[in-house]
């Protein structure tokens, strides 16, 4: 494909990477629980002093507050004793089949506030330097593998992972080499890009079904693509339907 030259190949970032941005807990994994694709929707988490950048988190884990890693906010590294007690008390009390309990969140949300009296949680945010060094680490990361497995490839453009970036993120692109990044909707534009807008801000289509519209073999016309978006859309909801109010 790249030698083709049909398709160019940009960074993403190198993990595409959710991070935890509060010690407030937001939800605990769970059967039905948006893994997403790779299990992007987990934020990254440490177990035993390393990175678990794939994400695979047992049923019980606490899922805090986050935000997109290129979001501009610092993390927070989550007491990995209350991880471990969520995810105890799970397995201890049948696994899979606890979820079908009532009031199982409050329970969890429970051992949590119990711990957190009895004991100094050991959470931490992040320092500017920290923060600052990992973004660049992960740019550069991600510029110099692509760059290694394609043979005459220079990688100049950044698309974020949640159509989301920051002012710090930029800075740290271009120090990183990056000489225009991609985001989602730029809300005070409003319209497409046009000749003199920053190319540190430029806008990008948002949804798979884009590249449909196209030109070119394969084209679809607008009508087809929202019909097959509302009946995918229609088949999910009546495949996972659980009655509001469920276990909250």
């Amino acid at each position: 494909m790249h030698e083709n030259k049909a398709i160019d190949f940009q960074s993403h970032t190198m993990y595409h990477s959710l991070i935890f941005t509060s010690p407030e807990i937001e939800d605990f994994i769970n059967p039905s629980f948006d893994l997403y694709k790779l299990n992007f929707n987990v934020p990254i988490f440490h177990e035993d002093g390393i990175e678990i950048i794939s994400r695979k988190a047992e049923l019980g884990t606490p899922i805090y507050e986050n935000a997109p890693r290129f979001s501009g906010k610092k993390r927070y590294y989550d007491d990995a004793e209350i991880r471990k007690l969520c995810i105890q008390h799970v397995n201890n009390h049948d696994g899979v089949d606890y979820f079908k309990k009532p009031f199982w969140r409050k329970k969890l949300h429970d051992i949590v506030r119990e711990y957190s009296k009895m004991h100094k949680t050991t959470g931490y945010y992040e320092s500017e330097q920290e923060q600052e060094e990992i973004l660049y680490t992960d740019l550069c990361k991600s510029k110099k593998t692509i760059e290694r497995k394609l043979p005459q490839k220079t990688v100049n453009h950044l698309a974020y992972p949640w159509w989301t970036g920051s002012d710090l993120s930029i800075e740290i692109s271009k120090k990183a080499g990056y000489r225009t990044n991609f985001w989602g909707v730029i809300e005070e534009r409003r319209t497409t890009n046009r000749a003199g807008d920053d190319p540190y801000r430029i806008g990008r289509l948002l949804g798979d079904e884009c590249i449909f519209r196209l030109p070119g073999e394969g084209r679809k016309p607008l009508h087809e693509i929202m019909k097959e978006k509302i009946m995918i859309t229609y088949k999910g909801l009546m495949k996972g339907f659980v009655s509001p109010g469920k276990n909250k």
